[in-house]
This record gives structure tokens, sequence and C-alpha cells, in this order.
């Protein structure tokens, strides 16, 4: 497992920066091999860096120092445990940087080595592909859905940095979990209830349930979020492609689909998302609800 950090706020203080700070620090517990994080500098650039040491030492360098001084208004970081590549090559470490996102992942890919994004990824690290998926040129929803797509076996905790619109975007499934604070002027994300009020206290010195207005929920599975320059969240329902979900969220069968009678035709709603059809020895096709094929990959 790793850990995830999201913060946004249009007027940003010590205290808050302080409280992102300790989310980092809590964070630990799930990742303890490496750490990164990224941000919007006044410019509107992802600035980024990381490094294969544990958060509490992280917090204590001068990269982390320099950003918290400067206190940017939109920051997420990752506390990584490793799983596919080694952290002591960097590249492998998060977040993860492209022409359009800087991403984050909490959980392990299945399928991540097959064609064609295997071939796009410069690091052995699994969640890489997450971003080469993301930036195959759709828009965050789309990209969202694509990921959906490509990695519907896996576990999905991911958040983003769009370097095109200046937003967040953040989207699970049921294999990891994922906790939204909201405040009147500030939006904290993490893994979990447990890091997030075990930071609030270390900072305030007080319960989270002593703030006014504070909301506190996790983003539904399935479903693709954004947080705006004012800080309000937008969310799109996409379809969770769990398996052991399908039946019970979509309550209809799978059906057989050929290329020549959908291809540019609308499916009934109820349709899921993707559909295995045509195989072909060991070929297998997925589509979308659309009958647009998505992808072709090795059984």
């Amino acid at each position: 497992m790793c850990g995830v950090v999201g913060f946004a706020c249009n007027r940003p203080t010590k205290s808050l920066y302080n409280l992102v700070t300790n989310l980092m620090i809590e964070t630990e517990q799930r990742g303890p091999h490496a750490t990164g994080h990224a941000y919007f500098d006044k410019k509107g650039k992802i600035k980024h860096k990381k490094a294969a040491v544990k958060s509490s030492e992280y917090v204590t360098t001068s990269r982390w120092n320099w950003m918290q001084r400067r206190m940017p208004k939109r920051v997420i970081g990752h506390c990584r445990y490793t799983t596919h590549g080694s952290q002591s090559d960097n590249n492998n470490n998060h977040p993860h940087v492209g022409d359009r996102y800087a991403l984050i992942h909490n959980g392990v890919l299945k399928r991540y080595e097959y064609k064609p994004w295997a071939e796009l990824c410069e690091s052995e690290c699994d969640s890489e592909a997450i971003l080469r998926v993301m930036e195959l040129g759709q828009d965050p929803i789309q990209a969202a859905a694509r990921v959906f797509n490509c990695f519907y076996e896996s576990n999905l905790a991911v958040l983003a940095l769009d370097k095109l619109t200046k937003e967040i975007h953040f989207f699970r499934n049921p294999g990891r979990p994922l906790r939204v604070w909201r405040g009147d002027k500030f939006v904290l994300i993490a893994s979990t209830e447990e890091i997030l009020e075990a930071a609030f206290q270390k900072t305030f010195d007080i319960k989270s349930d002593m703030v006014k207005g504070l909301e506190k929920w996790s983003p539904v599975s399935g479903t693709a979020y954004t947080l705006n320059n004012k800080l309000e969240i937008s969310k799109k329902e996409l379809f969770d492609f769990t398996p052991a979900l399908q039946a019970e969220r979509m309550q209809t069968k799978s059906i057989n689909i050929s290329t020549s009678k959908t291809r540019g035709k609308n499916l009934p709603d109820k349709v899921l998302q993707y559909q295995q059809y045509g195989k072909r020895g060991n070929s297998q096709t997925v589509v979308d609800r659309h009958g647009n094929i998505v992808y072709s990959f090795d059984h």
C-alpha cells in the first residue's frame, strides 16, 4: 500500500502548511520507502521533487522547506510502499510527471505490463502506466474512464494535477481508500480518516469535530472528481469496473458484441461500459458502451 495527500487553498497560511507537513508525516505509516510532492508554481507550471527517504525525513529537507515557504495553492504528496520498481531508482518514485499531468497513485495494477501503455513508460513502476494512459489525448473525465477500462482488475486511488486547467482530479475504486475534508477555505485529501485526524490534532491540538462546517466524505468508487480554482468539487459518475461489483451495480448480464453491428451506434444504457467480445485464441478486445474499441491485449 501507499499513501496519498492533496491540499488546495486559495489563501494558504503557515498553520495550514504545518498541517500539510503533518499529513505527510502521518502518511509515512502507509509507505516508508520513498516520498515526493508536486505543486503549481506562481506561473502555473508543475514543479515536483521526490527522493528515496521516508516522509518524516523528507519534510526536513530543502526541497520541502522551499515549497512550504512559498505556500503554493495546490499540492499533492505521496508516501511510497515499493511494489514494482526499486525506490533506489528515483524514476520509479511518485509523482510521475508527463506533458499534462503530475500523478500519484495508491494501489497495484494488473495488466500494466501489456502493450501499448508499457511501451510509453520510462520507469519500472506500474503506476506510471496510469499517467501514460491518461495522456493519450482525452479530457480528464475521458482519461479517468480509460484508466478504469485498462486497469479494471486493479486497485486504484489516484490524484493528479492538471497543468492545462490548473485543477486537481481524483478518483478511486473499492480496492483503495480515499478521504476528503472540505472547509470554508481549504480542501484536504488523504488516504484515511485516521491520518487526517492525527495530523489535525498534532497541528492544532483540537479534534476536527470542533471545526464548524467541516465536511468529511469519501469519494464514491467509479466517480471522477475535479477540484477547480474556486475550491468547487464537481463529479462525473463513471462505471465501476471491479468484476465483483458489476452485477450488483448494473443488474444486467454481459452480452457478446460484434464490431460490425455496434461501431458508431449507441448501446442500451444498462449495458456494461466494457464488454469482452470477439475472442480469437488468447486475444481479447475491450469496447466501451458506445461500441468503440478501447484496447486489444493478450488475455
